[in-house]
């Protein structure tokens, strides 16, 4: 990822933001995307509920999908220490007989 910082204007639900970022112009767009259809299915859902609000609901939304990767993330890295753990036994016992 680069240092340098670029500005850009993302579009969130039909509105103009100017941000400055490092990175691509290419992963930004992806992710002001993903953003942008978390606002709108949002808003599709709750369309009286101001923008500021949205924004910590989508924020939410966002973090407990973050949290459950991360979760499920360790969870293999845990059963991936025990299937090592195991087969490291089992090469044990065999150099040791």
């Amino acid at each position: 990822m680069s240092t340098d910082t670029r500005k850009f204007i993302i579009k969130i639900l039909d509105k103009e933001y100017p941000i400055e970022s490092n990175l691509s112009q290419e992963r930004l767009l992806e992710v002001s995307k993903y953003l942008d259809e978390k606002f709108s299915e949002l808003q599709k859902v709750a369309p009286m509920v101001p923008v500021g609000r949205l924004a910590i609901l989508a924020c939410l939304n966002i973090a407990n999908e973050l949290y459950d990767t991360k979760t499920a993330f360790r969870k293999k890295l845990d059963d991936y220490d025990a299937n090592i753990s195991a087969v490291i036994a089992v090469i044990d016992e065999v150099i040791s007989d």
